[in-house]
């Protein structure tokens, strides 16, 4: 898990994941925030280029998280709320956008589920 967004610039810049994740294709890498939607592009062309790239939502908008999921699959995203009081906001976010009930699988638990074995 690697944290993006402005806090932290710019060693949180998701381009800095980019030749590890190409390195080392058989590592998950989660992208924490998914640039909290200053650097939301730039975390969907890592997480574009690099297929072991995961991305967590927490702290990203409802309409980037969207582009999010068009860019690189509902499945390659995370559910993550980044503390207990903030956690029916971003499950809300994630039914905002119209995904299908598969879809929503994945973003809720699946693909946390496919990335950490459980």
């Amino acid at each position: 898990m690697v944290h993006t967004g402005n806090a932290g610039q710019p060693f949180a810049s998701p381009s800095h994941v980019l030749p590890l994740a190409r390195e080392w294709p058989d590592l998950p890498v989660m992208l924490a925030h998914t640039g909290m939607g200053v650097a939301a592009r730039e975390v969907g062309l890592v997480a574009q280029l690099c297929p072991n790239v995961y991305l967590e939502t927490s702290w990203c908008g409802t309409l980037d998280t969207a582009m999010l999921a068009e860019m690189v699959g509902p499945d390659r995203l995370m559910l993550g709320s980044d503390g207990a009081q903030n956690l029916g906001v971003e499950i809300a976010k994630h039914h905002a956008f119209g995904l299908s009930p598969g879809e929503l699988s994945h973003c809720l638990g699946g693909t946390m589920a496919k990335v950490f074995r459980l």
